[in-house]
């Protein structure tokens, strides 16, 4: 039986979440917001000219009392090189009221535009005051008119439904595996969304930019008769990045697996961070929102956290990113090279490349960890694609492929779903773990996962010299492989 659709987001804390939600991207916050995941690659913005804005096919579909029923939609698939069209069984309805929802999808929340006033200040330091957000205009529901109808690709619709198709896929993955904890929360889309900072630097210019290029996941906590639902944001293109790389971020399978895998983390990890450890506000459950990092990017802290950051917090948010890129990756059946042609992501993000884009070998070796705990300055990069290891996404690039053949070595010729299991494993054992903060390292959280492993397969001893090569930054993880 389908959720309610989208008039349950009338709430007012649903709307002030997505608000605080906005701003997330910021470098450095003032009074920063809570966000249930960071984005699956650090924010990339555009100046507003540069936005690539899909309209509607069908702006005329309205409420008119009629209903749809839709047994199968065309999506749009990138397979390294170019995006095709692909014409799949979807289960769907739209009823009265017009409004699309499936299985776990309870609806989508199409023109929500946001602004927010940031200064920059003579260090660079950008700093945007959540207080000061507004959404205009008010959002609406996506409505769909026509049965089984194909949209063009430059279309809100297709953006839409290809979002919806492969969270739903990654929804039916999870279900698949077997032990997985029950409960997990339907969510809606937010396709499109349009995230505005007014920018007023020291010396009085100005600039508009806007988020691009990325797709977000958040929980809203329950409110009055609104359950407690996710939210998948799925950002806009930048005309530059397409041009480069003729794709969107959504017409690429593993993007939406890879936002559903902090759906699952923030599923498992419950209420066991303290909310001092995690900022949350009062008046915020603790299971609705995972943490996120804010880093300093400025000439007065060259490297380290920012303040307010803890380093198990910190710590936390690399596995975050690591834990989503492993679940893409199982859930797309340990497909090779799943974000070939991927601005900014292609090879570095690979689980299955052992080497980043220009060729480091993967890993954590004693000065990285020195790095992303803050001991050390961040390395040179000449592009997005090549890690600095200061940054949560770093971490998911040097543990990805490591994490990922020591998975797979463990769990020779078996399914994907099994090797869900060992990743579900992994979540249930850090969330013990996180209950004392002052034992949260990125070499703990990784001990977990070596745990998770053996658990499933007892004789890791081939698997486990592969992967401590790999890890000798982290001697306890090393250490546990080894035992």
């Amino acid at each position: 039986m389908l959720h309610r659709p989208l008039p349950v987001l009338k709430s007012v804390l649903a709307v002030s979440i997505l608000m605080q939600l906005a701003a997330s991207g910021c470098r450095d916050l003032e009074n920063p917001p809570q966000k249930a995941s960071p984005e699956i690659q650090r924010q990339d913005t555009s100046p507003s000219a540069d936005l690539r804005w899909l309209a509607k096919e069908d702006p005329s579909c309205q409420a008119d009392g009629l209903s749809v029923a839709v047994s199968e939609i065309t999506v749009y698939e990138w397979d390294g090189r170019q995006t095709a069209p692909k014409k799949v069984s979807f289960k769907g309805s739209a009823g009265p009221d017009r409004e699309f929802v499936s299985q776990n999808i309870t609806g989508s929340l199409i023109g929500f535009v946001s602004d927010y006033n940031c200064t920059i200040s003579a260090t660079g330091a950008e700093i945007c005051k959540v207080d000061k957000a507004k959404v205009q205009p008010e959002p609406t529901a996506f409505r769909m008119c026509r049965a089984n109808a194909t949209y063009a690709r430059e279309s809100l619709e297709s953006l839409t439904l290809t979002s919806q198709y492969y969270t739903e896929s990654a929804y039916s993955f999870y279900e698949a595996i077997a032990g997985r904890k029950s409960g997990i929360i339907k969510s809606i889309l937010v396709p499109q969304p349009i995230f505005m900072r007014h920018f007023t630097k020291a010396d009085g210019t100005t600039s508009d930019r806007v988020d691009v290029n990325n797709a977000s996941f958040a929980s809203i906590p329950a409110d009055g008769d609104q359950a407690k639902m996710g939210a998948f944001f799925i950002f806009p293109t930048s005309q530059k990045s397409f041009a480069a790389s003729g794709v969107n971020l959504w017409e690429v399978p593993f993007v939406m697996r890879h936002e559903f895998g902090h759906h699952v983390l923030s599923h498992y990890l419950d209420k066991t961070l303290g909310a001092t450890s995690l900022r949350l506000a009062k008046d915020v459950s603790l299971e609705s929102i995972m943490p996120v990092s804010y880093r300093k990017h400025s000439s007065e802290a060259a490297f380290g956290l920012a303040s307010g950051v803890t380093a198990p917090q910190f710590a936390l948010d690399g596995i975050n990113e690591t834990f989503a890129d492993l679940f893409a990756y199982f859930a797309g059946n340990s497909a090779k090279a799943p974000l070939a042609g991927v601005r900014c992501l292609d090879v570095s993000r690979d689980p299955s490349s052992a080497v980043t884009a220009r060729g480091s070998k993967k890993g954590l070796d004693s000065a990285r960890v020195a790095i992303y705990e803050g001991r050390s300055a961040p390395l040179k990069s000449d592009g997005c694609s090549e890690p600095q290891f200061d940054d949560e996404h770093d971490i998911a690039t040097a543990l990805g492929q490591p994490m990922a053949s020591f998975i797979e070595q463990a769990t020779p010729n078996l399914d994907a779903s099994v090797r869900g299991e060992v990743l579900l494993a992994w979540a249930s054992n850090l969330k013990i773990l996180v209950a004392t903060p002052s034992n949260v390292s990125l070499d703990t959280l990784v001990v977990e996962l070596v745990k998770a492993v053996k658990q499933k397969n007892p004789n890791v001893t081939s698997a486990c010299v592969h992967f401590k090569a790999a890890i000798t930054g982290l001697p306890k993880a090393s250490a546990a492989c080894a035992n």
